[in-house]
């Protein structure tokens, strides 16, 4: 069997997940980057998890500190090293999902010792609630229920310290009152849970503050479907959501790396519709081989709300980088994910593409200037520059050299250029900016400058046909760009 899968479909069959990891073998593979690209993003989301919550605790949300004192949950965890980064980086309850036998055994030799791999078809929705109810187990509730040593045989010696002063064993280390163990049968992991008083060799998770869903890149395969299966992808997702939203609590996270296409946003949105969830979106690029990418993941963070009575429909982007947030409709989720992916690959040549990009005065928050990318169709031998700007007079946007593709391309041809930057006042807030002739500095950070001048030269040419703007005719402007073409 060859890796690629003959259809959508075959994303959701065991037999497919099985056979690739076979062929695979001991290969790793980080789909969506790696835990150091969305590091930043999750500690984030852990210090404002409880933001979102009426009975919120004031001193817990002030604390800069990041609580790793969690469970961490990885659904559909395949080959992935990530579970292994966060539990190297402090989070040491993990808990792998996955219904690939060959990639738990696998995996549970190279990170067994440190964590558990537990066979769960998230498509047996009995099987999957059952083990969210027990792992769900409130630990609060047993503090009270010390257990007598006496009762207890061979109780190991590293728990000696925590006996109290009555010879009690705290509940910290030795009680789970529904046992979540082990069957070694075949050398796979099978779930099974029964209620027993079970020693602390049988417990794999201690006391946590809260609970971490993590989830990369395995909903976008669970969803994956051909066009006469969108009932059963529609299925799936409710069945997913609906399960963890159920044994999520005040505090408790739920994290998606996604590649967001449509398919996924849509049942994103359907699902968190009335629910009492709370969602930011986070952009973020692969730090390695970034261009080689045009598809670049964002990461989803589900929040637990109070209550959603005031039919709060609304989610935030949020730029990790400058802590810039916006709030949108969770409606207009599609239109502002594809924005940010077309910003995000400006850098990618392609003949003929033309994109505004909107240059806000962070001051007055007013859109002062346009920026118009064309990528020519010039022919290579003819081509002088990479990148050409010119400052678009006054008065002239809309002439049809700048304002539309004809104009550009004759500019560009003109110009001998590949890519072509046009640069005007915002037409927008005329009234607002036509008292200004004067250029207003915005601010653009360096990574955008780097993606739209499209060079490997260190001069571009800086062409302006007047002097309103108080800059020289034909002057070069100096730039280090490191940009793949």
């Amino acid at each position: 069997m060859e890796i690629l899968p003959a259809g959508y479909s075959d994303f959701r069959k065991r037999e497919y997940w099985n056979n690739f990891f076979r062929i695979i073998d001991n290969k790793n593979f980080e789909w969506y980057g790696s835990y150091e690209d969305i590091k930043s993003i999750v500690y984030t989301c852990i210090r404002k998890r409880l933001n979102y919550s009426n009975d919120k605790d004031e001193d817990e949300i002030s604390s800069s500190d990041v609580n790793k004192n969690c469970l961490l949950i990885n659904t559909g965890c395949g080959n992935s090293n990530i579970s292994n980064e966060f539990y190297e980086d402090g989070f040491k309850h993990i808990i792998n999902i996955d219904y690939s036998e060959v990639v738990l055994e696998n995996m549970r030799k190279k990170y067994g010792k440190k964590m558990k791999f537990i066979n769960i078809d998230l498509n047996n929705s009995e099987e999957f609630d059952t083990f969210l109810k027990n792992i769900d187990y409130q630990w609060e509730n047993e503090n009270n229920n010390n257990i007598n040593s006496n009762n207890i045989d061979n109780i190991d010696s590293n728990n000696i310290d925590n006996i109290d002063s009555n010879n009690n064993i705290t509940i910290y280390d030795e009680i789970d009152r529904y046992k979540i163990h082990m069957e070694e049968t075949n050398h796979h992991d099978n779930f099974c849970c029964e209620k027993k008083t079970q020693k602390k060799k049988d417990i794999f998770y201690k006391q946590y503050d809260y609970k971490i869903f993590f989830d990369k890149a395995f909903l976008d395969s669970y969803l994956s479907c051909e066009k006469n299966e969108e009932d059963i992808c529609k299925k799936n997702a409710q069945n997913y959501f609906s399960h963890i939203f159920k044994y999520m609590k005040k505090g408790d996270l739920f994290l998606i790396v996604t590649l967001c296409q449509y398919y996924i946003i849509k049942e994103i949105i359907r699902n968190i519709y009335n629910e009492n969830i709370k969602l930011e979106i986070f952009p973020y690029l692969i730090k390695q081989h970034t261009n080689e990418f045009t598809l670049h993941p964002f990461l989803f963070a589900f929040y637990k709300t109070s209550n959603n009575k005031k039919n709060d429909y609304s989610a935030h982007f949020i730029n990790i980088h400058n802590n810039e947030i916006r709030e949108i409709s969770i409606w207009k989720i599609p239109q502002e994910i594809r924005k940010i992916r077309e910003n995000i690959n400006i850098n990618i040549f392609k003949k003929g593409k033309r994109i505004i990009l909107d240059i806000y005065n962070q001051n007055t928050n007013l859109c002062d200037y346009n920026i118009i990318v064309y990528d020519s169709n010039v022919e290579q031998k003819t081509i002088k520059y990479n990148t050409v700007v010119i400052v678009v007079p006054w008065g002239y946007e809309f002439h049809s050299l700048y304002a539309s593709p004809e104009g550009n391309e004759e500019l560009s041809e003109k110009a001998q250029t590949k890519r072509l930057l046009l640069v005007m006042k915002s037409t927008f807030f005329s009234t607002q900016n036509k008292t200004n002739d004067k250029t207003i500095v915005c601010n653009v950070d360096n990574k955008r400058a780097d993606n739209i001048l499209h060079d490997t030269l260190d001069d571009i040419p800086f062409n302006s046909f007047i002097n309103d703007y108080n800059v020289n005719h034909n002057h070069n402007v100096n730039h280090n760009h490191n940009v793949n073409q």
